[in-house]
């Protein structure tokens, strides 16, 4: 389905210097961008349930105690969770470094 948008001069230019960059037509660079947005926004809301529910049995395991399936369900969506943070993680831990080294402070690894 065709559609037109009108972008602010700044975007526009930003976007076909980008599209130049990669070789690619500004449509063609335009509709990647777009359909990873989309994408993105899918993924969220799904793992905004996924995430609600592991909360909802973390306060259950506290509250009244887990089945043996709600417990198996609760370690695969807590593996989950910490998949989805470890890039976040990763540059929280290259900051605390950059920190720590500026502090001259050694990091918790000297003291394994």
């Amino acid at each position: 389905m065709p559609v037109t948008i009108t972008l602010r001069e700044e975007l526009a230019d930003g976007l076909i210097r980008q599209a130049l960059g990669r070789r690619m037509s500004l449509e063609e660079w335009a509709t990647r961008i777009l359909e990873a947005a989309v994408s993105d926004d899918r993924g969220k809301d799904a793992w905004g349930k996924l995430n609600s529910r592991r909360l909802a049995l973390i306060a259950k395991e506290y509250e009244t105690g887990l089945t043996d399936a709600e417990a198996a369900e609760l370690a695969v969506l807590q593996d989950a969770a910490a998949k989805a943070c470890e890039p976040q993680d990763r540059k929280l831990l290259g900051r605390l470094s950059v920190c720590e080294e500026q502090a001259d402070y050694p990091s918790a690894q000297t003291h394994e």
